[in-house]
């Protein structure tokens, strides 16, 4: 899936910090959203929201 990194009321620099990361690519939460699958055009938020929280409790 193709997605844009959009950082509302935050820079990108801010979260690097913030997760003391030098790219937020080298982030946990960035790798999950970029793996994130397309779930297609009719998927609803909610199947959405199911899937990453699916992928955050896997990493613990």
């Amino acid at each position: 899936m193709d997605y844009q990194n959009f950082f509302h009321k935050c820079s990108e620099q801010d979260l690097c910090h913030i997760f003391q990361a030098k790219k937020i690519k080298d982030t946990e939460i960035h790798k999950i959203i970029h793996d994130l699958q397309d779930l297609g055009r009719s998927a609803k938020q909610a199947e959405y929201n199911k899937a990453l929280k699916k992928s955050f409790i896997s990493l613990q």
